[in-house]
């Protein structure tokens, strides 16, 4: 680790308010993929809304692939529904390509809380295209199924059958 990056580190993890801001700030410059993890954990724990909007503003913004398993990580870690909700809200709001993960997606909006599953829906929805076609296939199965045995959430889910037929048919399409 260069000597900047344990600064950056350093002072996200241990600094002031102002200090933090400007440190959130570098790490965007920087791009180091090392720091990803702590600016989520801030985004989800730090007392100040502009720490917090500065995390969240700077994760949306992060073009590195390495963004996918540490946000999918923190996203599994997760304890609070609303913590799992900003993150998954980030991954639509964000500039990754989530396609590879349809599997991943699906299983969040059927076995997570309505809040959680509605930002995975939105997830899936913004998908462009490359699809794992069998992946969306067991996805309307798992989904119908679920959508019995959820009533709370059986429009939502509902609408997520409906998204993984649209991609069923237009891969027999192309």
């Amino acid at each position: 680790m260069k000597n900047q990056e344990k600064k950056i580190l350093s002072d996200l993890e241990t600094a002031g308010e102002e200090k933090i801001l400007e440190a959130i700030k570098l790490a965007g410059e920087v791009g180091k993929d090392s720091l990803i993890p702590v600016i989520i954990s801030l985004a989800l724990t730090h007392k100040s809304s502009e720490v917090v909007n500065a995390s969240l503003d700077l994760l949306r913004s992060v073009k590195s692939k390495a963004m996918i398993p540490a946000l999918k990580e923190a996203i599994d870690n997760a304890n609070k529904v609303s913590d799992k909700q900003k993150l998954v809200m980030l991954c639509w709001e964000g500039t990754l390509n989530w396609d590879a993960h349809l599997g991943y997606f699906i299983n969040l909006a059927i076995n997570e809380p309505f809040e959680v599953a509605l930002e995975a829906i939105t997830v899936i929805e913004e998908m462009q295209g490359n699809i794992n076609l069998e992946e969306a296939k067991q996805g309307i199965i798992d989904t119908e199924k679920a959508i019995a045995q959820q009533p709370d959430k059986s429009s939502l889910l509902a609408s997520l059958a409906v998204t993984l037929k649209s991609f069923v048919s237009s891969a027999h399409l192309n």
